[in-house]
């Protein structure tokens, strides 16, 4: 079988849950650390995973402004698993400042109270100054941004090269492909 990828760090896939359990659709109460699958429920519409996460997080929104107390619970449930991961790579990384992004931005409503809860009790080092955790101010895209930014300053600085394939006219890249 083909090798499975796996999510960037803190990624979450929102699972719909077993059928039949009641009111479980694109969105329901569960949430599951790094599963690099669709849900079952959208992956039978011929759609990206990212437009499939987009509308379950829209709909686990909705559930959690209509406080639906299920939906709340599994935002906290898988806030508290953030906050614990996120203490984790802190570990071994040392960043001053961890953001949430993407989709959380959306989420934080719900998840940040227990992220920040779980991140200072799983903090593995004591320090007078521990990082912080945050909600991005850039919104939904803000983390695709800024890493195509950064890129970007690194190409025009001279610090990481265009690729080979930009370099080359078109007709030597078709010669080559």
């Amino acid at each position: 079988p083909p090798a499975r990828r796996q999510p960037p760090v803190g990624s979450w896939v929102l699972d719909p849950g077993p059928a039949g359990e009641g009111d479980a659709g694109p969105a329901s109460a569960a949430a599951s650390p790094g599963r690099g699958e669709v849900p079952a429920s959208v992956a039978a519409y011929p759609v990206p995973a990212t437009t499939a996460l987009s509308t379950a997080v829209d709909e686990l929104v909705r559930r959690a402004e209509a406080e639906d107390s299920r939906a709340i619970a599994a935002l906290a449930d898988a806030g508290n698993w953030l906050g614990i991961g996120a203490a984790a790579v802190c570990a071994i990384l040392d960043p001053r400042l961890v953001v949430l992004g993407g989709h959380y931005t959306r989420l934080a409503p719900w998840m940040l109270t227990s992220v920040r809860s779980s991140f200072d009790a799983s903090l593995l080092v004591t320090e007078a100054d521990p990082p912080q955790i945050e909600q991005s101010v850039l919104g939904a895209w803000g983390s695709v941004e800024g890493a195509a930014l950064a890129v970007l300053e690194q190409m025009l600085d001279g610090i990481r090269p265009l690729p080979i394939a930009l370099h080359q006219p078109l007709q030597d890249r078709e010669a080559a492909g």
